[in-house]
């Protein structure tokens, strides 16, 4: 049997990997398929994660290109996070296929629908 990186599509499937990896990833992908967010917004939407580590997942998601920061200026001047255009479908089909089998599977120590 070939190395699975030798097969096209799982090499693919490791390359996706590195865009969901991470406790909060698919939560911040899903927080902005509603459209541009606030740090701070984000933050109260996911008030177990830490501003460090949301922040730190917002910067690498902006150079991997799956959102677009936005300085706003104003008083107070804020900045807002929104999926680029051009992965917004496919990044909210992934949030809706991985919430389907979180909801099919049960998980163990996870409160999961009957």
């Amino acid at each position: 049997m070939s190395p699975i990186y030798q097969r096209p599509q799982c090499d693919l499937v490791v390359r996706a990997a590195v865009i969901v990896t991470g406790k909060w990833r698919l939560a911040i992908l899903c927080a902005l398929g509603f459209g541009p967010v606030r740090s701070g917004e984000l933050r109260r939407l996911l008030p177990a994660a830490s501003k460090k580590v949301i922040q730190e997942n917002l910067t690498e998601m902006e150079t991997l290109g799956l959102v677009i920061r936005r300085e706003r200026g104003g008083r107070p001047r804020h900045v807002e996070y929104e999926l680029a255009e051009t992965i917004r479908d496919d990044a909210l089909k992934i949030v809706e296929h991985v919430v389907r089998l979180v909801d099919r599977v049960s998980i163990r120590g996870m409160n999961t629908p009957s």
